[in-house]
């Protein structure tokens, strides 16, 4: 019963009887004027019970919302962070990567000079023991003049490969307009 007490106050309703009634002079206290006194019925009183169980589940859905939001908002920002960690890792790969590319090309230039000042014959020896993908490498870096020179001197079946990878990856001439 106290809560329907405290619904009719929270609301501003005026209660089914008042407990203390303001104080009022000695001449109105015989008879209260009619309707001073409401009284509810039970299904006036379940139904504000029954208002005030579902203000009060809503008012828990809310608290629940607020968290969850401020949840969210944490797990943004905390993703946030981590795609701008990700992002700088990114950068810090592809640039030694790039560094990595740099060292290896002028490694590749390096050794295709020392081949290209071999004796074709020795050049072809060791080149046909090597992998192909790297004595493409070697050949795009060799003076065409060397490397003909070096491909004659070359296993058949290797210099059919390496000639077939370096024709594929030469790039087109352009067309005269």
């Amino acid at each position: 019963m106290w809560a329907v007490w405290l619904l009719l106050a929270l609301w501003g309703l005026p209660g089914p009887v008042q407990a203390e009634a303001p104080p009022v002079p000695a001449a109105a206290t015989a008879v209260p004027p009619p309707g001073a006194l409401k009284h509810y019925s039970d299904a006036e009183l379940q139904l504000l019970q029954d208002l005030d169980s579902r203000r009060v589940e809503l008012e828990r859905r809310e608290q629940v919302l607020v968290v969850r939001e401020t949840l969210l908002d944490l797990a943004e920002e905390r993703i946030n962070t981590q795609v701008v960690q990700l992002t700088a890792l990114q950068d810090e790969i592809k640039r030694l990567l790039g560094d990595l590319s740099d060292k290896e090309a002028k490694e590749l230039d390096a050794l295709a000079r020392i081949y290209e000042n071999m004796k074709p014959q020795e050049a072809a020896t060791i080149l046909n023991e090597l992998d192909e993908r790297i004595v493409y490498d070697l050949f795009r870096r060799i003076k065409q003049k060397n490397a003909a020179k070096i491909l004659e001197k070359m296993n058949k079946e290797k210099a059919r490969e390496v000639s077939t990878r370096l024709a594929e990856k030469a790039p087109l001439p352009a067309l005269p307009e």
